[in-house]
C-alpha cells in the first residue's frame, strides 16, 4: 500500500460509531506501506478529550 497523503483519524472519536479503529488491516501477508504520507491519529485532540482510544479502556488496548 502506498500513502502519499494524510490519512486522519475523526477528531472527534463519537464520529467511528462502534469500530474500534480508524485504519484496521486484516488477514495480512507480506504487507509493505511505502511513501511519503502519513497517519495522523489526531493524538493531541483526542486526549484533550480523554478519548478511550489513549487511556486504552477496552480490554487494555490502545486503538490507533
Amino acid at each position: 500500500i502506498q500513502v502519499d497523503g494524510t490519512i486522519q483519524a475523526p477528531a472527534d472519536p463519537s464520529q467511528m460509531k462502534a469500530a474500534d479503529q480508524w485504519v484496521k488491516f486484516l488477514y495480512m501477508d507480506h504487507l509493505t506501506l511505502s511513501g511519503k504520507g502519513v497517519f495522523d491519529g489526531q493524538g493531541a485532540t483526542v486526549y484533550k478529550q480523554g478519548g478511550a482510544a489513549w487511556r486504552g479502556d477496552k480490554a487494555g488496548k490502545i486503538f490507533m
